[in-house]
């Protein structure tokens, strides 16, 4: 009996150790020794489960039930089988588990962060705010805790209340610099109210800690701008980006030439070859440069009763990839990547993006998908949904440059924090843009971010034409649309249309010389 005790405890330390170490050969090995030999030992199935995952899904999913039914109130087997179905996108099963979590007695604040993060995948921030509320009252002095319900706050549009969670997570934490940007960004500074002394005191006590001081520095350059004083934010913002980019891996060559080679492979005659797409009329694409209004759009158009909007989506490019490796296709570059789409069933790509995306639906007929960077691939998405909207947002180059320039995106759009990277990757993005307005004419609807702010009405009208839909004047009352926000426009989206971000660059102008130069000799007017 020892013997096979010990034996027992051996092979489950080695299971965990060839887990560790990523051998899924060794662990999957010692797992069915472990389950073959000890099936009573619910930690063997978990452990199971875990090295399953990597190779197959539903396996590890029947392993983890194997545990739960030896085990039925171990909080790691229940957060594991959720993380399962999160994966799998099975949004019912998934909560299903998260509300067993939260009926265990004792939870601790740090299973009910990942409760919350799993309610937030699923875009549920009402299911969210609750459980980061449960958090902070069971542990309101963990900084965590409350940072997360402050983000929650603001993407539901609760200012106030994110404002207190910040400034108790300040308290806790002084050297939280991204707490200190959020708390900058939710509400225009003025001159007697704002936190210009607090972050330059904490800027000088940076100095002593070995944290990236990236987001005092925009924090500084926003309140700066707010209150008019220019020179001052360009100053930080400068500082900002330059740290920002010398902590990133990145060539602007790689992107251009990627875009370059999309316009080449899809040419007119990629559309006129009778390729069948999905033929369902419900998605509409939002795309467009970040920061030029984007959310604006989404927000007047996803207040029609017939349209959820759904926010940011990177569901097309994943499922793009997913079809890339099912359809046997195995590019060995990311330019024979390109190449290779071309030869994908679009169908299948259509149908596989629609049924991703349909977990995050809810019951309007047409749904929104803003992510601004799918204007990567409006032809792709055209061929295989060529019933679905596309609509495209544009602002003055110029503004939409600057715009960029002063967001700090953490990972995304590395091309942001180079103002010479900027406007060459700018003039590639406005390369493509007329490249599918010529290959697919008609297909696309343009919209000025500038008309739109100078006539509400009437743009906003022709943009429900567009989407076949019957006008609602509800439409026009965007900015108590309660839909959640996760974009860098979440504290701007609440306000009704102002025109105050037209033409702001103009104050950076003497800055922004080689930028205006590079614009202009790609044909590009800055007028």
């Amino acid at each position: 009996m020892n013997i096979s005790m010990n034996d027992e405890i051996k092979i489950e330390r080695d299971l965990t150790l060839a887990i560790n170490a990523k051998d899924i050969k060794r662990a999957l090995f010692l797992a069915q020794t472990m389950n073959n030999n000890y099936p009573l030992n619910a930690r063997g199935w978990y452990l199971a489960s875990v090295a399953l995952m990597a190779v197959h899904k539903d396996e590890a999913i029947k392993a983890i039930r194997k545990a739960l039914e030896i085990d039925s109130e171990n909080s790691d087997y229940i957060l594991h089988i959720a993380k399962l179905f999160l994966s799998e996108k099975k949004k019912d099963e998934c909560f299903k588990s998260l509300e067993k979590l939260l009926e265990l007695p004792a939870i601790k604040s740090s299973l009910l962060i990942e409760v919350g993060m799993m309610h937030t995948h699923f875009k549920d921030y009402t299911g969210s705010l609750v459980v980061f509320e449960r958090a902070v009252e069971i542990d309101g002095d963990n900084p965590q805790c409350q940072f997360n319900l402050a983000s929650t706050y603001r993407f539901l549009g609760k200012y106030n209340k994110a404002q207190e969670c910040l400034e108790k997570v300040i308290e806790l934490n002084p050297s939280d610099y991204e707490a200190r940007l959020m708390l900058s960004e939710i509400r225009t500074q003025t001159p007697e109210r704002n936190h210009i002394s607090a972050l330059k005191f904490a800027l000088d006590e940076s100095s002593a800690r070995s944290v990236s001081k990236v987001p005092l520095y925009y924090a500084l350059a926003k309140e700066y701008e707010d209150v008019r004083n220019y020179e001052a934010s360009f100053s930080y913002l400068s500082l900002g980006s330059t740290d920002k980019r010398q902590s990133m891996k990145y060539d602007v060559n790689t992107d251009i030439a990627i875009i370059d080679a999309i316009c080449d492979t899809y040419d007119s005659s990629a559309f006129t070859a009778g390729i069948q797409g999905d033929e369902s009329h419900s998605p509409i694409f939002i795309i467009g440069m970040p920061r030029t209004g984007t959310t604006l759009v989404e927000r007047i158009v996803s207040n029609h009763m017939s349209v959820d909007g759904l926010g940011e989506l990177n569901d097309f490019a994943l499922e793009l990839m997913g079809q890339v490796k099912d359809q046997g296709l195995k590019p060995t570059s990311r330019l024979d990547l390109i190449a290779k789409t071309k030869q994908l069933d679009f169908l299948k790509l259509g149908q596989a993006y629609l049924s991703a995306v349909d977990v995050f639906r809810k019951d309007g007929a047409c749904f929104i998908d803003k992510l601004p960077f799918n204007y990567l691939y409006a032809g792709l998405i055209h061929l295989a949904l060529p019933n679905a909207k596309i609509i495209h947002v544009q602002r003055h180059p110029m503004d939409t440059i600057y715009a960029i320039y002063k967001q700090l995106f953490k990972e995304a759009y590395p091309f942001s924090y180079d103002l010479s990277e900027l406007a060459r990757y700018y003039v590639a993005y406005d390369r493509l843009m007329r490249h599918w307005y010529k290959v697919m004419p008609g297909v696309i609807h343009p919209v000025s971010y500038e008309n739109l702010v100078a006539d509400l009405e009437s743009e906003a009208k022709q943009l429900i034409n567009y989407c076949d839909l019957p006008w609602q004047e509800g439409c026009l009352d965007f900015h108590n649309n309660k839909q959640a926000s996760v974009t860098a426009s979440a504290s701007q989206i609440r306000h009704s249309v102002y025109s105050s971000s037209v033409g702001k660059w103009r104050y950076y102008d003497k800055h922004l010389t080689r930028v205006s130069e590079v614009i202009k000799q790609a044909g590009i007017s800055v007028c």
